[in-house]
């Protein structure tokens, strides 16, 4: 049976939430094998993970989300004065986006 690399990610997403849920350190959850699948996943869906990971952080900002943003992207767009405020580090993610959106659906290509 066919599942679509969205219903693959969000099955990911959901598996690493369960798994997760009662860690308290950001390093765990970076070491975790379900972030990691993330991350191997993310290999041949970049773009997709990046914008799905996007509009999760758009509905409600997460800091695992964030840290995935920046293991897939190799980038850091929040500076420093705004390292660990959650909702600014988000809006910080969805403005690169969007000044980088062509760069990023060329990952696909």
């Amino acid at each position: 049976m066919y599942v679509s690399p969205t219903d693959q990610f969000y099955g990911l997403m959901d598996k690493l939430e369960e798994s997760t849920k009662c860690y308290s350190s950001c390093n765990q959850i970076m070491e975790h094998k379900d972030y990691l699948e993330i991350i191997k996943f993310s290999y041949d869906h970049k773009a997709l993970v990046i914008k799905l990971l996007i509009e999760e952080i758009e509905e409600k900002p997460n800091v695992v989300w964030l840290l995935l943003l920046g293991d897939i992207t190799k980038k850091n767009p929040v500076p420093k004065r705004d390292a660990g405020k959650i909702n600014r580090m988000a809006w910080w993610w969805i403005k690169w986006y969007k000044l980088n959106r062509k760069k990023v659906n060329s990952y696909e290509k």
